[in-house]
């Protein structure tokens, strides 16, 4: 009879552990990444709407009927926006270029909508936010919400080539973040080592950024020379915020 060692049953166990680990991932495979989720409305003071195939930003009132053109011409017309007055930004499907979308406190950003019926599936009514590899795509703020989107071909040439969190803590949610890139800092020299490059190509989180982010794709997105590709978190304290003592 062959003998059956501790070893033996250690490996049988960790075998075991590792199948049952593998086909609880399995079952809950449906539940990884970008999903439709439902946007509550009533939550909100006011909603506008964005469409890139049937807007008009400068006679557009942000309504159904007759929605924004453009994600940056919407932002810069909510004024309202507070704590006490959250707004929603509805995005229907299509391609948004043209520059960097700098979010605003108390504005959630959902794209994947229908432009016709403003039903939402972010598969169906694709949302894509891009930069043509030419800057960076969303600089975050604050309170705030990015749910929906594809971020994709951002360039910097510092942190956060797809989406920057610089001391803001917003959640980004079932987004496909793909193809974003952070160069080298300028100017420098490839003959030295031991030099900092720029980090987060998907996404920069600097110093005392906190954000919620769940639920997303990360694909293709790089750095020159520094850290996380995908997510990079990043630094301290800064110095004007370091809490006093005495």
């Amino acid at each position: 009879m062959k003998k059956i060692t501790s070893f033996t049953i250690a490996v049988f166990f960790l075998f075991l552990s590792f199948a049952n680990a593998q086909s609880e991932n399995d079952r809950n495979l449906s539940q990884i990444g970008p999903k439709t989720d439902k946007v509550d409305l009533q939550k909100y003071a006011q909603v506008y709407y964005v469409s890139d195939n049937t807007g008009i930003d400068k006679k557009g009132g942000g309504t159904k009927n007759a929605p924004f053109k453009t994600i940056t011409y919407a932002l810069n017309k909510i004024t309202n926006n507070s704590e006490q007055s959250p707004v929603a930004l509805l995005v229907a499907g299509g391609t948004y270029t043209g520059t960097t979308i700098e979010m605003k406190p108390y504005i959630d950003l959902y794209g994947g909508f229908n432009s016709q019926n403003w039903e939402r599936d972010i598969y169906s009514y694709l949302t894509t936010l891009d930069a043509l590899h030419q800057y960076r795509v969303v600089v975050a703020a604050d309170n705030c919400t990015l749910d929906g989107f594809k971020v994709t071909n951002g360039l910097a040439r510092e942190k956060g080539g797809g989406i920057l969190c610089d001391d803001t803590s917003p959640t980004i949610s079932n987004c496909f973040i793909t193809n974003n890139y952070v160069m080298e800092p300028a100017p420098f020299n490839y003959n030295r080592i031991h030099q900092k490059g720029n980090n987060g190509g998907g996404i920069a989180c600097l110093y005392n950024a906190v954000p919620v982010i769940r639920n997303n794709v990360f694909y293709e997105n790089k750095t020159s020379i520094g850290y996380g590709a995908g997510i990079s978190f990043y630094g301290m304290l800064r110095n004007d915020a370091a809490p006093q003592i005495g």
